[in-house]
């Protein structure tokens, strides 16, 4: 027994040593471009974009639950008044979800127009880098 571990870790060794090491890309199929890599100054602008646009999508998703709920508590209100007052409330308040929803699209959209950018494709933040003593030599 000894003999065989002996003989598979010089045999492991061997094959380690002699292979070369493969680097592969690993990329996310949802998120665009290459998110978390490349020029650091645009990488939080990037990651802006990208929660934009998730909590966009999670807002849609929950404007279409919330507008359900309220279709199914009025059908399930059986004519009680207070329950289909209730049900109405959760629609129109779904809709207001919405239309504020579509209102903060609109808007971001009309000043990225009027600046020039998308800025929720590739907004770049500026960074400064600044040197010890504000780029001044020590001596």
């Amino acid at each position: 027994m000894k003999k065989t571990f002996v003989y598979l870790s010089i045999c492991l060794f061997v094959y380690l040593s002699i292979t070369s090491t493969a680097y592969a890309a690993i990329t996310n199929p949802i998120l665009k471009g290459d998110l978390g890599s490349g020029n650091p100054d645009d990488v939080f602008g990037r990651y802006i974009g990208t929660f934009w646009g998730l909590a966009y999508t999670a807002g849609a998703l929950i404007f279409l639950l919330y507008f359900i709920w309220g279709g199914v508590e009025w059908i399930m209100g059986g004519g009680n008044k207070e329950r289909v007052e209730n049900a109405k409330s959760k629609i129109s308040n779904g809709l207001l979800g919405l239309t504020l929803l579509a209102a903060s699209f609109a808007l971001v959209k009309a000043i990225g127009y009027v600046l020039g950018i998308d800025i929720l494709e590739n907004l770049t933040i500026a960074v400064q880098k600044l040197s010890p003593l504000g780029g001044r030599s020590s001596q």
